[in-house]
């Protein structure tokens, strides 16, 4: 006699669509943020690690590995000096 529920049924669909929505959104900030952080490394892989890493592996040489092992270990060269001269540069 009286029409009371007419417009429910669009009130609760877009009530199921909203919560819906709002349940998807949060899973995926959630899951978003999760694998964001733990894909990056906490810290920088040491050089002399991966060198020792690559010549267990064989991936390169004895002589390679010396030579990564010196020029890493080597304390670093002087700016103003030419190596291949072994003078130093004009300041």
């Amino acid at each position: 006699m009286w029409r009371t529920h007419d417009g429910l049924g669009w009130m609760m669909l877009l009530g199921a669509l909203f919560w819906i929505t709002l349940l998807g959104l949060v899973a995926y900030l959630a899951t978003s943020s999760v694998t964001r952080h733990s894909s990056a490394p906490a810290t920088p892989p040491d050089p002399l690690e991966t060198a020792r890493r690559r010549y267990a592996a064989g991936e390169i040489s004895r002589e390679q590995f010396v030579a990564l092992c010196a020029d890493l270990t080597a304390p670093p060269p002087d700016a103003r000096h030419d190596a291949r001269s072994g003078e130093r540069a004009d300041p």
